[in-house]
């Protein structure tokens, strides 16, 4: 049975992304007190989006809105997406750039990417947005491109994706 995506997911995995291509790390050790804040921080769902701290204390997920700075990788841009044009314009528009961003950071990032199978493989996903022609369409490309493609280039995409 195919997962559905919802509106925060599609949020999440876009930012994801782009978080990802971030040039200064975030990962770092926090205290049990900087957990507890960034923890209540999350209620205020506009100033940060997600944490995740593992066992060890160490931070793994910040996501500011910020990080994309054109804003298009939002729920309501998902939630919008079935309802008018300009809205899936924008959802079509922003899941083109993400694909694209993080093609862009396996191809920089990662050594064993040397099958030109890979390559074709991100022209055709891009390819497939492009000729996208309902909101369904792009969901399951992306949902795709996550399950079957940037999984195999995790450890060189962005750790612990």
């Amino acid at each position: 049975m195919e997962k559905k995506m919802d509106g925060l997911g599609f949020e999440y995995l876009l930012l994801r992304i782009f978080e990802c291509g971030m040039k200064e790390s975030i990962l770092r050790y926090l205290t049990k007190e900087e957990i507890a804040e960034l923890k209540k921080a999350l209620v205020d769902k506009s100033s940060l989006y997600g944490i995740s701290v593992n066992k060890e204390g160490k931070l793994t997920v910040v996501l500011y809105k910020g990080d994309d700075p054109a804003g298009l990788a939002s729920a309501n841009t998902f939630n919008n997406c079935k309802r008018d044009k300009i809205s899936f314009l924008k959802t079509k528009t922003v899941v083109a750039y993400a694909i694209a961003t993080a093609n862009s950071l396996i191809t920089n990032r990662c050594n064993d990417l040397r099958d030109p199978e890979d390559y074709r493989l991100m022209d055709k996903y891009l390819e497939d947005v492009f000729n996208a022609k309902d909101c369904d369409t792009l969901f399951k490309t992306l949902v795709d491109y996550k399950s079957n493609f940037l999984g195999r280039f995790k450890d060189c995409f962005c750790p612990e994706y």
